[in-house]
């Protein structure tokens, strides 16, 4: 037995299973903003993951002191906050210190 489909109907039906997947990613096995800082985990010594806030990647920076380069303390008021306009696609993000 054949089954005949019209063109209209299979569009419909790959635009349906494209919002389930679109809806319930983890469902599927896909990474979600919500799951993936979670299932993910960068090694390299140093490295930082940044949260996703809405469009924005948020980069959080904390500020230590010292007085003898042994003991270091930090503050509430000594966090830097900056949040990046995600792009569509890849991004990379470094932060260097400014040279003077």
């Amino acid at each position: 037995m054949y089954h005949v489909y019209i063109l209209e109907n299979l569009k419909g039906r790959l635009y349906i299973g494209q919002q389930d997947v679109v809806a319930d990613p983890a469902n599927y096995g896909l990474y979600t903003s919500a799951t993936a800082q979670a299932q993910l985990i960068d090694l390299r010594t140093g490295s930082t993951m940044l949260n996703i806030n809405g469009l924005n990647a948020v980069l959080q920076l904390q500020i230590q002191r010292s007085d003898d380069l042994s003991t270091w303390t930090s503050s509430a008021d000594d966090i830097i906050t900056v949040e990046l306009p995600m792009q569509v696609g890849k991004g990379f993000y470094r932060f260097a210190m400014p040279q003077e």
